[in-house]
């Protein structure tokens, strides 16, 4: 029985590394090209990456272009504005969950 349970724990830390290790392809924001190469890092020492195709640099990819808000937390707000929060709340409620302040005119976009 033990041994079992140690063969189970040891497949599921195998495949929780095997995620850990593997690297997500960098896709350009801006053209969704493949070919990207490393450009340096920002100020906060976050890796910035650059495309030759569109001759553009960018952060990462989990910002949509112009936005300093990821897809996720985008999805979220629009989710509960439909909802029927108000943008007062919405605000609120983003920078105590994420820690960061949103601009009113953010909302306008």
């Amino acid at each position: 029985m033990q041994k079992v349970i140690e063969s189970v724990l040891v497949g599921v830390l195998k495949g929780i590394m095997n995620e850990k290790i593997q690297a997500k392809p960098v896709i350009c924001k801006y053209c969704g090209s493949s070919l990207i190469w490393k450009y340096g890092s920002n100020r906060k020492g976050v890796q910035r990456y650059y495309c030759p195709s569109c001759n553009r640099a960018f952060l990462d990819n989990t910002n949509l272009p112009k936005m300093s808000i990821s897809i996720k937390q985008l999805s979220d707000i629009i989710g509960q504005y439909y909802g029927g929060m108000s943008l007062k709340e919405l605000r609120r409620q983003f920078k105590q969950q994420y820690g960061k302040e949103l601009a009113r005119s953010s909302f306008d976009r």
